[in-house]
This record gives C-alpha cells, sequence and structure tokens, in this order.
C-alpha cells in the first residue's frame, strides 16, 4: 500500500490503524471519524485519518511530515462534482440540528416516549436531517442516545 495517497479505502486505513474495517465502519456512523460515501464505499482524506488516530492519543501515522488541512475552496468543489457525503454536517446544518435535538430532549423531559416525540417532530412539520417529513422512533431514540 502507498502511504503516500491522500485518500484511503477503509481496508487501507485499517491496515495502516492495525485493526479491523469494521470497527472503522462503526467509527465513522458513530461520527468520530469522518470519510466521504462515494457510491457503496467510504473513503478517508489522509488529514482525517491522522486527526482521528491524534485524537485517540496515537503518535504520528504518516512520519514525522506534517499533515495540512485541505483548502477549504478545493473542498466545496469537491463536494458539489461528487456524491460526497461527510459525516459531520457543516455550521448551518449543525444549528439546525441542535434545536431539533433540543426540542426532543425538552419533549423527553416533559415525559414523551420516542414515538410521541416522533409524532411531534410531524405534527410541527419539521424534516429529517435527510429531508423527509416521516419521522421513525428509532431515529428519535439514536438521536437522543447520543446526548442522553
Amino acid at each position: 500500500m502507498d502511504k503516500d495517497k491522500q485518500t484511503f479505502t477503509i481496508e487501507e486505513a485499517a491496515e495502516l490503524l492495525t485493526c479491523h474495517p469494521e470497527t472503522l465502519r462503526r467509527e465513522i456512523r458513530a461520527g468520530r471519524l469522518k470519510a466521504a460515501k462515494i457510491g457503496r464505499d467510504y473513503r478517508i482524506s489522509r488529514f482525517q485519518l491522522t486527526e482521528y488516530w491524534r485524537a485517540a492519543g496515537g503518535g504520528e501515522l504518516f512520519g514525522d511530515e506534517k499533515v495540512l488541512e485541505p483548502d477549504s475552496q478545493t473542498a466545496e468543489d469537491e463536494v458539489r462534482s461528487t456524491r460526497f457525503y461527510m459525516i459531520d454536517p457543516d455550521l448551518s446544518d449543525t444549528m439546525e440540528r441542535a434545536d431539533k435535538i433540543a426540542l426532543m430532549m425538552q419533549l423527553r423531559r416533559d415525559g414523551l416516549e420516542y414515538q410521541q416525540i416522533a409524532d411531534e417532530m410531524m405534527r410541527r412539520g419539521i424534516k429529517t436531517s435527510r429531508g423527509h417529513s416521516k419521522w421513525h422512533k428509532g431515529s428519535v431514540h439514536a438521536m437522543l442516545r447520543k446526548y442522553l
């Protein structure tokens, strides 16, 4: 495997970190490792892999070189030109998501069950993060489980 690459597949990243590929998939789904989903596969940038490794307490992953954050304009162009899904949404989406989670937490504190919260979100016309109008109790539970 070429360690000079700028992006890695899950399998290549797992080999670098000496872990199982499913471990990285779980980390991506949990939002602890940022990755792009292209088709059915994920791609992890050299920068994100290095940041994840450092946050986990690891040392230098690619030697003593400095890994630079990608140029923001280049990243924006890449988002527009491919089917590119970042696990961590941009700031405006985060604010919107934060408002949704705050509302769900308040409803939960008021004693509503997950299905009742889902029904209330639909009644208020609040869309899911994917833009759907139908909420499911499992989605509400999954979102709140991270914060409660």
